[in-house]
């Protein structure tokens, strides 16, 4: 019977060599559109749009009024040129656009003013969505459901 002899020296270059071939066969989507929404500065959500998760909800109220809304967008990890953020009421029908140019000193936030997104509601339902399109873009993409809370109301009858 023969016995197996290992030469070591060889292994330690072949193997290195195995595991990076094993994993760099698993690919990643590198690359693909991103968004991320922010309210006040605070971070409301992250979205890769090739994993096709739902659409986000995001709730405003009368007391945010002096507050901002901030989205960055990036095409394959690129802003776009020719920004627009929208806002369309559940019938599609464009309320309110922000153009946003192709300026080299903030090239991605692009920032609206919650009052105004506010004042939309007023005759257009409480739901609102949040849209953003670009030249790189063929349709504009929904990237949040807008919903205008109201404000909290303490019944003083209640418990009489």
């Amino acid at each position: 019977m023969k016995k197996f002899k290992v030469n070591f020296a060889a292994s330690r270059y072949f193997l290195p060599a195995i595991l990076s071939i094993f994993l760099f066969s698993f690919s990643v989507n590198k690359g693909g559109d991103s968004f991320e929404v922010y309210l006040n500065g605070k971070m409301l959500f992250q979205q890769y749009v090739s994993m096709h998760q739902p659409v986000k909800s995001l709730s405003l109220q009368e007391k945010l009024s002096n507050g901002e809304i901030t989205v960055y967008y990036k095409h394959c990890g690129k802003t776009g040129t020719d920004r627009v953020i929208s806002i369309k009421n559940a019938d599609n029908k464009i309320l309110k656009t922000w153009n946003f140019p192709n300026d080299a000193a903030n090239p991605s936030a692009m920032i609206c003013k919650v009052k105004d997104v506010i004042n939309l509601e007023k005759n257009n339902g409480k739901s609102l969505g949040l849209y953003y399109s670009s030249k790189e873009m063929s349709e504009a993409r929904l990237l949040a459901v807008i919903i205008i809370a109201g404000e909290e109301k303490t019944d003083t009858k209640a418990g009489r």
